[in-house]
């Protein structure tokens, strides 16, 4: 909800931006990966979210009322609101933006021995050099980006909001596993 503007509520939102600490900071930037992982990506973009958080404050695109901006706790209080949503319109609108690549050979998977964790990475391997050779062109970039991202998630991204290429290298994809699990 946009609250109208409130002289009152903006200078106390600027006494309190001045009493965020860098432990603070990292707090909210601690939140931010939390919730990120909690969606099963990668915690890197937990530093934008918090940075965007204070960019939309200092546009005025997001503003306190009064009572979060009365005191250090509420405005707390606020800012990890201001967090939670901001990371949830994050991964709606950039879900494969964090940098990836920083995680591409790390698996996930507890208690896996160094030879299972092999395993997957070669099943990896093979499944997307399967799936670029036979997918039409237009879905190579939707392989892409999966193959960066496939590691840390279980969904497809969907390369400029295009659900059906998803679905379309999901089937191929499902294809190619069946053939892969008939020759063990």
């Amino acid at each position: 909800m946009r609250h109208s503007f409130d002289p009152e509520a903006q200078r106390l939102c600027d006494a309190r931006l001045s009493e965020i600490t860098p432990a603070i900071r990292h707090a909210l930037v601690g939140y931010s990966k939390k919730r990120l992982l909690s969606m099963r990506l990668p915690p890197d973009a937990g530093e934008d979210v918090v940075q965007k958080v204070f960019e939309s404050l200092a546009l005025g695109r997001r503003r306190p009322t009064r009572e979060e901006a009365a005191n250090l706790n509420s405005f707390i209080k606020f800012l990890l609101s201001a967090v939670k949503s901001t990371t949830n319109a994050f991964v709606r609108t950039n879900p494969w933006h964090a940098r990836l690549e920083d995680h591409e050979q790390t698996l996930s998977i507890p208690d896996a021995t160094p030879d299972e964790k092999a395993a997957v990475l070669d099943l990896k391997d093979e499944l997307f050099t399967r799936l670029k050779r036979r997918a039409r062109p237009h879905l190579q970039p939707t392989i892409d980006s999966w193959e960066r991202v496939c590691l840390h998630t279980d969904r497809i991204p969907a390369v400029n909001g295009n659900r059906k290429h998803a679905w379309e290298v999901r089937r191929l994809a499902r294809t190619i596993m069946r053939e892969l699990n008939g020759k063990n």
